[in-house]
């Protein structure tokens, strides 16, 4: 977790030194201060449910890509027996955890229509049929 809001802030830090980019340093302000906030809780100075706060305002999607990322890490620092089993079960465990996070994020927004990646869209043939009915009932 510390190597991931390290690596977050050089990130930012890099985005904002070349873009100017007040987002991001609004960004390294929120870390430093959930950082803080994380070192007091570990220290019995800061509440749960205030460290819980500060988390729920990064990005709604870093909790799921944090745990995937520790388990799929977990699951390869541990030694299974056979290896070719262990190769396998961690290759599927894998795949599948790395599927729900990308599914996770593409239905999150059901009308992605502008977004690039986003492949699982909600048809918008019933508006493109009011569209067409409606135009030729205004013509009539």
């Amino acid at each position: 977790m510390f190597a991931f809001i390290g690596e977050a802030r050089r990130k930012f830090r890099l985005v904002a030194r070349t873009k100017q980019a007040p987002v991001a340093y609004e960004c390294l302000a929120h870390l430093v201060h959930f950082a803080t906030s994380l070192k007091l809780w570990f220290h019995k100075q800061h509440k749960t449910t205030e460290l819980m706060a500060h988390l729920d305002q990064l990005n709604e999607y870093l909790v799921a890509e944090v745990t995937t990322l520790l388990l799929i890490v977990g699951l390869i620092l541990s030694r299974i027996e056979p290896f070719h089993e262990s190769l396998f079960f961690v290759g599927v465990i894998t795949f599948l955890l790395v599927f729900l996070n990308l599914l996770i994020r593409d239905l999150d927004n059901p009308f992605g229509y502008y977004e690039a990646g986003s492949t699982e869209d909600v048809s918008l043939k019933p508006l493109d049929d009011l569209i067409e009915d409606l135009g030729r009932l205004s013509r009539r």
